[in-house]
């Protein structure tokens, strides 16, 4: 199935995310780092379980030692990544009722978030396999 132009995609999220803006690129591209963070913490959704939730810190660290050995992964650095995109994604809020970004609750809708907008996709789980080229 061929991707959906540029314009409809931003559409289709705008739709189902009328709190937030259209996908803007500065605002929803994610360096290596956080796509690879975020599909750790996310591997449950990507794998379609029925009721997901997100993996636990000392989980994600673990998996990212395994996947990144040379990178030093610790359960706080992998949770600060995270609340940086979480942070960049409520400024791009356009409601006045912002939940605290550094909320535990916002990672279940965080991740949602990223899916429906087609920014993390099953295909992200083949991350978790490939071994850090370094």
């Amino acid at each position: 199935m061929a991707p959906a132009a540029p314009d409809a995609t931003e559409a289709s999220a705008a739709a189902a995310f009328p709190r937030f803006r259209a996908c803007e690129p500065d605002v929803c591209r994610l360096t290596e780092d956080e796509r690879l963070v975020l599909v750790v913490l996310a591997q449950r959704y990507l794998h379609q379980e029925r009721r997901p939730h997100p993996v636990s810190w000392k989980q994600v660290a673990e998996d990212l030692a395994r996947i990144a050995p040379t990178r030093g992964w610790s359960p706080g650095i992998a949770a600060h990544v995270v609340v940086s995109v979480r942070v960049r994604l409520a400024a791009a809020r356009t409601d006045d009722n912002l939940a605290d970004p550094e909320a535990d609750a916002l990672d279940h809708d965080l991740i949602r978030a990223l899916l429906k907008n087609t920014i993390l996709m099953p295909t992200d789980l083949d991350r978790l396999w490939t071994e850090d080229p370094e």
